[in-house]
Order: structure tokens, then C-alpha cells, then sequence
């Protein structure tokens, strides 16, 4: 039977554990710090299949291939972990103010309406404002979308974490400090806590792959891509829908509180929330629905999405190694791809077919294969 190490315990990290786990597979998931630590457990947990890069597109697929993947499994990962799975179908609202943007609309609307369970209208700025009086008086009108879906990310990461652990994943707490290998085969992984032997390797630590490039000597173009977030309690009475432009949203929540955000920065490392961050955030959601300038603030987060200068996500054999998968790089579609790029890489390491074809996601395209060098006779 093989034995695989999973590094990282982010989503997709715990979803490829999960599915390994119903395969039957011995599975070790290793973590640094702590389940959902960076992105996975720091986001408004949107599940929007219908938005992003590549959609429409190469990530379609994948996207709505994820999207009935967390619907199929969210049940048997609450009754696995004891934790409340819960998905919600929400509806949302993407204002235009002015005709450019409203002719942009025009193509989610067609996708909206040609995909089985979703739903879209067009309103104009009387509509838009009996449906939601708070929005912005400039609006000249909103896309009504109908089918998304929204979870709470950091307790969904943790119980589909534990639901693979009721399937017989071991969790384990430590940094990856290095691999060991015969050739081209990874035979143990080095932790801060000891090394573990194994026959297959995972690598779904997010955006922490630069020394994987390293111990690799592959191109892996994951970086962090840092988004700050707001959490806030929001005027009486509470929204119905959520409300989005172009990259900013207000994602409610029950209770009457919501997601406010969010920034996209490519600041290295640094996890700091800053005031600059958070006076960007009031701003945007502002021109949203002015009310949301005084909204009271209760948290304010950041953290690390992995990105890749492409957009889409890496999946797949590492170039040059039999037994090391890369998956990661979803950026901010994450807590959506989790699931799919979980399954996927789960069927690598199995040795099956994924019942997608990946190969636009492929490493490959980083690494590009060398050409031996011919040499020719000169003419004496």
C-alpha cells in the first residue's frame, strides 16, 4: 500500500487528504502551523463557479466540476468531523454605472443563464433600488444572480481536515525542512518534528513553494498575492444580497454582520494589516452603498493567497520527479478549487484518470523541456 505525504492543511491540502482517505490510501497531512492558517481560514468563503480567471474558459470546468463537489460532499464531511458543513445558496448583485460596464454584465448574464442551476436578470436603476435602496444613488443598474454558494472557510477547512482523519489520514504539526531521494524519487520528507518515509508527495502548501523550487530545481512561479479583508457589523437592516464592483464586495452573514473587502497586494510576505488597507476597503464598499462608510468594524485580517503569473492554478506530476504532485496556486479562487484540485491530485497519486482533463494546469508549462543540443560537422 502506498504511503503519501500531504505538505500543507490548507483546503486543498485537506480535501486531497479526504479523498485519499476514501480511497484507502495511508496518508500523512503535515502542517507548519495550524489547519487553514493563511488564505483558507481568512476569506468570505464564497463558492462562485461563474467568476474569476479563465471564466469563462480554461477554469470552467474545473470550477463547476468543484462547485458539485463540495455540494456532494459537505454531508459526509459534517457527519465524518461532527462539524457543521453548511452551504448556503446566496443571491448577489454586481452594480454598472455607466454603459461599458453594463455591456460587460452582458456576458456573465449569457453564462448565468446557459448553466444548469444558476439564474441572472438585468435591473435598471428604478429595479435596483426597490430591490436595494442602500445601493449607491450613481448606480445606472445590476446584474440579480441567482446560485452561488457560501460557507464559513476556516470551520469547513477544519472539518473536511477531520473528516480525512475519521478516514484514516494522520494529521502531524511541523515545517518541511527538506526531501531526501533516490534519483528521481522522493523517498522521505525531512519536518522540524522528524522525517516520514513515503512512496508518493503532495505539495499543496499555497503560496509557500519557494523552497520547493529549491529541493525540486523546477520552476514553480507560486507567490503570495496578501488580501486584507474587513469584518463588520453592518447598519440595520441587514442585507439581502451581497453587493459587488468589479473586485470589491460586501458578503453578508447571518446576524447581520459581513465580509468587507477585499485588496489584492503583492507585498511578499508580509502579513501586517495597515491602516492604508483598511481606509482602501471603507472606500470601495462605499461606492457601493454609502451607509457602508460608518459600518463598525470588528475584525480586520490579512493573508497570503498563492498566485501564479497566469492565473490558473498548478496541478500535477512535478517535471523530472516519478512520485511529487504539485497543487496550488488557485489564488483567489481557493476555497472553490480546493475541492477539485483535491480530487484531482487525489487521482494522480492513485494512479487513475481524473475525470477532467487537467493538462492546461499542467507544471509543464513553467518548465518547459529542454532540447538536446545537435551538433553538426563543419564543412573541412
Amino acid at each position: 500500500m502506498k504511503n503519501v505525504v500531504i505538505a500543507g492543511a490548507g483546503i486543498t491540502g485537506c480535501f486531497t487528504a479526504y479523498f485519499l482517505g476514501r480511497l484507502g490510501i495511508r496518508t500523512t497531512l503535515v502542517e507548519r502551523s495550524k489547519v487553514a492558517d493563511q488564505a483558507s481560514g481568512h476569506n468570505p468563503g464564497g463558492l462562485n463557479p461563474l467568476h474569476g480567471p479563465g471564466i469563462p474558459g480554461p477554469m470552467l470546468p474545473l470550477a463547476l466540476r468543484s462547485f458539485r463537489l463540495h455540494h456532494q460532499h459537505a454531508p459526509e464531511i459534517a457527519r465524518l468531523s461532527g462539524s457543521p458543513a453548511i452551504i448556503q445558496r446566496v443571491s448577489r448583485i454586481e452594480l454598472a454605472f455607466d454603459e461599458s460596464e453594463s455591456i460587460e454584465l452582458s456576458a456573465t448574464r449569457d453564462l448565468y443563464e446557459d448553466t444548469e442551476g444558476f439564474a441572472a436578470r438585468w435591473m435598471d436603476q428604478r429595479s435596483l433600488l426597490a430591490e436595494e435602496p442602500r445601493c449607491h444613488p450613481d448606480a445606472a443598474g445590476g446584474l440579480f444572480l441567482e446560485g452561488n454558494g457560501m460557507i464559513e472557510s476556516a470551520s469547513y477547512t477544519a472539518a473536511a481536515c477531520q473528516a480525512a482523519q475519521k478516514l484514516g489520514v494522520e494529521l502531524r504539526y511541523g515545517a518541511v525542512l527538506g526531501l531526501k531521494h533516490a534519483g528521481s524519487r522522493v523517498n522521505a520528507v525531512t519536518t522540524s518534528a522528524g522525517e516520514i518515509g513515503c512512496d508518493a508527495l503532495v505539495l499543496a502548501t499555497g503560496p509557500f513553494m519557494e523552497e520547493a523550487e529549491r529541493w525540486l530545481g523546477l520552476s514553480i512561479p507560486v507567490r503570495p498575492l496578501k488580501g486584507q479583508l474587513l469584518r463588520a457589523a453592518l447598519p440595520d437592516p441587514p442585507f439581502r444580497h451581497h453587493l459587488t464592483w468589479k473586485a470589491i464586495g460586501v458578503y453578508h452573514l447571518p446576524g447581520g454582520n459581513a465580509w468587507l473587502g477585499g485588496t489584492q497586494e503583492n507585498a511578499g510576505y508580509d502579513l501586517e494589516p495597515t491602516a492604508e488597507g483598511r481606509e482602501a476597503i471603507l472606500e470601495a464598499v462605499s461606492r457601493l452603498a454609502p451607509c457602508l462608510r460608518d459600518a463598525r468594524i470588528l475584525s480586520h485580517e490579512a493573508a497570503l493567497r498563492p498566485s501564479t503569473p497566469d492565473g490558473l492554478p498548478l496541478l500535477g506530476r512535478a517535471p523530472g520527479w516519478d512520485n511529487v504532485f504539485l497543487a496550488s496556486g488557485a489564488g483567489t479562487k481557493g476555497m472553490l478549487l480546493g475541492a477539485g484540485l483535491g480530487e484531482a491530485a487525489a487521482c494522480l497519486v492513485a494512479d487513475c484518470v481524473p475525470l477532467l482533463n487537467m493538462e492546461c494546469f499542467s507544471p509543464e508549462r513553467f518548465n518547459p523541456p529542454v532540447r538536446p543540443v545537435v551538433h553538426h560537422n563543419s564543412p573541412s
